[in-house]
């Protein structure tokens, strides 16, 4: 049974953000990916979608969040659960400044989509 310090794993850059993984493939997971992530007042995400379930847990901060064709404002203390195959994009809403979130997938090795369909692998490590 892997168990994993979160003080002991790296915090990556990626474009438009920060993100630590805490369980994976990599790391041993069989079924599924978890991480934390850190979105600066001037990051996002872009539009995509998964092949896999996501699920995001707001821990700090507002996000500006496009659920398929709808836009809504999610505070922290709120969990999204967002279906394979659902366009999704986040933003930090202008007034949060820095937003933390944990995200979670059914998935050791989740895939994410461009909404053209082309893989999208900025993200990755």
């Amino acid at each position: 049974m892997p168990i994993i310090r979160h003080e002991d794993r790296p915090i990556e850059v990626l474009p438009r953000g920060r993100r630590r993984i805490l369980s994976s493939r990599q790391l041993d997971a069989e079924s599924t990916c978890v991480f934390e992530q850190w979105l600066p007042a001037d990051g996002y995400i872009p539009l995509h979608y998964h092949d896999v379930e996501e699920v995001v847990v707001v821990m700090r901060g507002e996000l500006d969040v496009t659920l398929a064709e709808e836009q809504q404002l999610v505070a922290a203390a709120t969990t999204l659960v967002i279906p394979a195959g659902v366009l999704h994009a986040m933003r930090p809403h202008p007034d949060s400044g820095e937003v933390y979130m944990l995200a979670c997938f059914p998935s050791s090795e989740p895939k994410m989509f461009l909404p053209n369909g082309n893989l999208y692998t900025e993200w990755q490590s």
